[in-house]
């Protein structure tokens, strides 16, 4: 397996295995063999994702690696990304990533016309009440129904599901569920209902036939009702320190990353400032994403709140506020600075 840990790492932090005991050293000299790698696919890889020489962390799996990877099997077939990461041609390799790239910016492009629409028809409906929910279209694509669902959960903090139809005319669902919610476990009180299901707590796939989707709809809304109470759709955020801009540097936030990798079941500690004063707040991203500067005392801070755009009127210039974040070193163009990347803000 030593040989391989570059592969085996990858494969850990992409199925989001919780990263404890042997996975977690799997994943500590995993992501320095993928760093190193010389496989013609994996230094492909990482040249389209545009991560080649930089240092490989679970979140640069999970955003830049992984989706290009997992693309093939969600819009074409797996064996693209089988042939690639086993290539010893960097040829070939380069040939079939290509096609990879292409393959993820359909699937982004798809994904986020399938959210759109899903999206306005939720908020069109209203989900103020919902304690779950499901969202269905028999004309999208099977392997994308899990991001939905994922995106539908994060977004409304409630259970979701996405169905579409396969082709022998069956409901098939992907489910995502919140901390405190076993989604496999309520989806057995209905197993005679299925054709087949499986999964674990936070997550689960499910074919149903359609004689049987009206009645499934019925009777999971049902359970839900009657086991989430209104306390467990209140998400909960773990401050691990309340730390002051003295305490805040180069130094520290090294020294957190080297207790790493923190990912599924380990998470990366989350920090707090009090009392900072908002100073510019700028969307990036075509607007899903803000930028915002902050200072405390004499230090200025730049920060990233991922997929928060929409809050861009609500925070104003001159605001004071309490932030929790993830702080990183971003490094661009040889220069680097702290960056800290909010996880949530109270003004």
């Amino acid at each position: 397996m030593l040989l391989n840990l570059d592969l085996v790492s990858m494969a850990t932090i992409a199925d989001m295995v919780p990263l404890v005991d042997e996975n977690y050293a799997i994943c500590k000299y995993g992501l320095k063999g993928i760093e190193e790698s010389m496989r013609p696919g994996l230094v492909e890889l990482k040249k389209v994702s545009g991560v080649l020489g930089k240092n490989i962390t679970p979140m640069i799996i999970g955003f830049y690696l992984a989706p290009r990877i997992n693309a093939a099997g969600r819009m074409k077939h797996a064996s693209v990304a089988v042939d690639l990461l086993l290539s010893e041609s960097i040829d070939i390799a380069k040939n079939l990533v290509n096609e990879l790239n292409k393959l993820n910016l359909k699937r982004q492009s798809l994904q986020q016309s399938y959210l759109d629409s899903t999206i306005n028809e939720l908020e069109d409906e209203g989900v103020e009440n919902k304690k779950m929910i499901i969202v269905e279209n028999e004309s999208w694509s099977p392997g994308l129904i899990g991001l939905i669902s994922g995106r539908v959960k994060e977004k409304y903090y409630v259970p979701a599901f996405a169905f579409t139809i396969d082709n022998d005319g069956n409901y098939v669902g992907s489910a995502r569920s919140i901390d405190n919610f076993n989604i496999t476990k309520a989806l057995t009180q209905f197993s005679h209902l299925y054709i087949n299901y499986g999964g674990h707590e936070k997550a689960a796939g499910v074919t149903i036939p359609p004689e049987n989707f009206s009645q499934f709809k019925e009777n999971i809304q049902k359970y839900a009702e009657e086991n989430i109470s209104e306390s467990d759709l209140i998400q909960d955020l773990l401050i691990d320190s309340y730390i002051g801009p003295d305490q805040l540097n180069e130094s520290m936030i090294y020294m957190i990353g080297n207790i790493g990798p923190f990912g599924e079941g380990n998470p990366e500690p989350v920090i707090a400032m009090e009392k900072v004063k908002i100073v510019d707040v700028l969307l990036i991203g075509q607007g899903k994403h803000l930028k915002l500067f902050v200072t405390k005392g004499s230090r200025e801070y730049e920060c990233i709140w991922w997929q928060k755009g929409n809050f861009k009127n609500i925070i104003k210039f001159g605001m004071t506020a309490d932030i929790a974040f993830k702080p990183s070193i971003n490094i661009w163009n040889g220069s680097k600075k702290i960056q800290l990347v909010i996880e949530d803000m109270q003004i």
